[in-house]
């Protein structure tokens, strides 16, 4: 990410070139994790990221009904250490990908104008 600096002339509040570059590296980093081809940046969409995502991170996220006599009727989740981790692995990806695709966004509407 981008940076405050004052040394001298170069001062500077926000450089979008920076951020810009910081962005697409951390993308680029998901897509790969994901499986996907880091040279078709330009031309993948956010859902498509988001896609690859849980598709290589998939979890049970079932609710399994289990019934006992004739009144008691209770949801069983499923909660291994692994569908755990897996889960929360995907989330962290989805959350960051999309935190990146705005930030690569804002950068390049800021170096536009």
């Amino acid at each position: 990410m981008s940076y405050r600096t004052t040394d001298g002339s170069n001062y500077r509040l926000y450089d979008a070139a920076a951020d810009l570059l910081a962005s697409e590296q951390e993308l680029a980093k998901i897509m790969a994790i994901a499986g996907m081809d880091v040279t078709s940046m330009e031309s993948t969409t956010i859902d498509e990221i988001l896609g690859a995502i849980a598709e290589t991170f998939c979890y049970d996220d079932r609710r399994y009904l289990i019934i006992e006599g004739e009144t008691s009727v209770f949801y069983s989740f499923p909660s291994t250490a692994s569908n755990d981790m897996i889960q929360k692995t995907s989330s962290t990806l989805i959350t960051i990908a999309r935190r990146m695709w705005r930030s690569r966004h804002l950068a390049n509407y800021r170096m536009s104008s």
